[in-house]
């Protein structure tokens, strides 16, 4: 009998909380980019939400929110790497992997798309930030 005490304490919290037990589930990421200028990236529970969040990062980087173009999302997000890449002209980008169920399988992933067999023209190619489940970079 002393259970259910608890497990009403428990369905009250949830029922007053911010955000209902049911709409804590896991999070989308996105990808944003302004060629050669500028990136952001953001976790939201929806893509409209994360998009907004990324472009107003990618905005933050001195370009117009307009120029900040949609290019990833993911759902749930997983691990994810961004990866910048030059190539022989000097052109230059960040290319966006996510969805990775570990940490090692994202940048295992990475590691083949900076395979130079792979990529002729590509004079640069490296791993520059990793981001957990939560949308949180995490250390190199």
């Amino acid at each position: 009998m002393t259970r259910l005490p608890a497990l009403v304490l428990v369905a009250l919290f949830g029922a007053f909380s911010a955000r209902p037990v049911w709409a804590q589930g896991p999070l989308g990421i996105a990808f944003v980019q302004a060629p050669e200028a500028a990136t952001g990236v953001c976790a939201g529970s929806s893509p409209d939400e994360a998009f907004a969040c990324a472009r107003r990062a990618c905005a933050a980087g001195g370009v117009k929110p307009g120029q900040c173009l949609r290019v990833a999302w993911c759902f749930p997000a997983g691990w994810s790497t961004d990866v910048f890449v030059q190539d022989s002209n000097g052109l230059h980008g960040h290319e966006f992997s996510c969805g990775w169920p570990s940490r090692e399988l994202a940048e295992a992933a990475a590691a083949l798309r900076c395979e130079k067999t792979r990529r002729e023209r590509v004079e640069m190619c490296e791993v520059v930030r990793v981001f957990g489940p939560d949308g949180g970079e995490v250390g190199r």
